[in-house]
């Protein structure tokens, strides 16, 4: 989308419907996210009046819930009537009568301003990196790696989200809700993890553990593993060592590039052993000179997806003792073989990772005649 008017000019991508650009630029400063993974919920349990199912402990006593009835048409059934509850803390997910509980989720989606995407208005009419940082604080879900660059050359880098504060807690299990467990506000922005221009040259978030060495609070505990990361910044380092200034294409082929680092780490394994089979040492062979790229037309790329998908976890675990690793490795090996020849030909040279990772792409609606062809896919989850 590009909006124009009075003190916009923005161009780039958002939600289909939510207002303003959630990532693109405007005529000064450009931005970019990724996840950030702050633990922005809780559920709480909260104890039942037993004399009145309909009031919670709070400290000494005990509180109302607010109960809303609402009707739910269903087709082909009478319309069912339904009791909505709401504890302080959020929606009763769950009652359990028996034991006199009920299980309540405390979310920032509560909050005031938490409708998704809504701070991306402020961004775009930021007038530089620093405004943009500074207008981060309007963004409070859903969490983010917000990743700015201006035109006076600044690169900057602002976690973005409301980050509940929990004393003396972390939030990964249930709590009770009678009031010994309440969020102590939120996290001012200037105390999420943040940078400004530094001196590596770029800045990289690919959904990963973003928490500095020692960064406290402790935001969640969910991420996603480093692999991409650690491809980008092997990628922009290699590039600055080489003096070599950035082009457009040096970016779009980062974007689309498909080596895949475990999958490297993974098949030198196979070092060491013949296989079983003239044809499985073939494949064996060809996975030790691979290059790690998952592209649709490579035949390596095949062979280690069908092998990764038939080895036994303990063969890539540290203290596996080397004969049964090399054991669970070409039994791996023999059946991704025996399968790939099954499903694409008894040559491995005709193989192809593409016939494995296809992606339909049908109408919304359904409607077959508009559904668009199957196409074959680049890379994987760790590219």
């Amino acid at each position: 989308v590009h909006l124009v008017g009075p003190g916009w000019n923005v161009i780039g991508a958002g939600e289909p419907a939510l207002p303003g650009v959630a990532i693109g630029h405007n005529e000064r400063v450009a931005w970019g996210i990724t996840l950030a993974f702050i633990d922005q919920q809780d559920v709480y349990v909260e104890e039942l009046n037993p004399a009145n199912p309909r009031e919670v402990r709070w400290r000494d006593g005990w509180e109302p819930l607010r109960v809303e009835v609402d009707t739910i048409g269903v087709r082909g059934e009478a319309p069912r009537v339904v009791e909505l509850a709401w504890s302080r803390h959020g929606p009763i997910l769950f009652a359990d009568t028996a034991r006199n509980l009920a299980y309540a989720l405390r979310s920032v989606f509560s909050e005031p301003g938490t409708a998704s995407y809504l701070g991306a208005l402020a961004l775009n009419v930021a007038r530089d990196a620093r405004d943009a940082m500074r207008a981060a604080a309007a963004w409070k879900v859903p969490p983010e790696n917000l990743v700015f660059a201006d035109v006076d050359g600044n690169i900057a880098w602002q976690v973005a989200g409301l980050a509940p504060v929990r004393d003396g807690w972390d939030g990964r299990l249930p709590v009770p809700g009678r009031g010994t467990h309440e969020w102590a506000g939120f996290l001012p922005l200037e105390r999420l993890p943040r940078e400004w221009n530094p001196r590596r040259g770029f800045i990289a978030t690919a959904n990963q553990n973003i928490l500095p060495e020692g960064y406290r609070p402790i935001l969640g505990f969910e991420w996603e593993p480093p692999y991409r990361y650690r491809r980008i910044v092997e990628v922009l380092t290699a590039q600055i060592r080489g003096g070599r200034p950035f082009t457009v294409e040096d970016m779009q082929a980062l974007q689309h590039d498909v080596v895949s680092a475990p999958a490297l780490e993974a098949v030198r394994i196979l070092r060491g052993r013949r296989a079983r089979t003239e044809t499985a040492e073939r494949v064996r062979q060809m996975l030790l000179a691979w290059d790690g790229r998952l592209a649709r037309e490579s035949a390596a790329a095949a062979a280690y997806k069908a092998w990764r998908a038939a080895l036994d976890p303990r063969a890539l675990e540290s203290g596996t003792p080397r004969r049964l690793r090399d054991s669970l490795a070409h039994a791996a090996l023999d059946a991704a073989v025996a399968r790939l020849q099954r499903e694409q030909g008894p040559r491995p040279a005709d193989w192809r990772w593409g016939r494995m990772n296809r992606q339909p792409i049908p109408h919304p609606l359904g409607i077959r005649a508009y559904h668009l062809p199957t196409i074959e896919m680049d890379g994987d989850g760790t590219t």
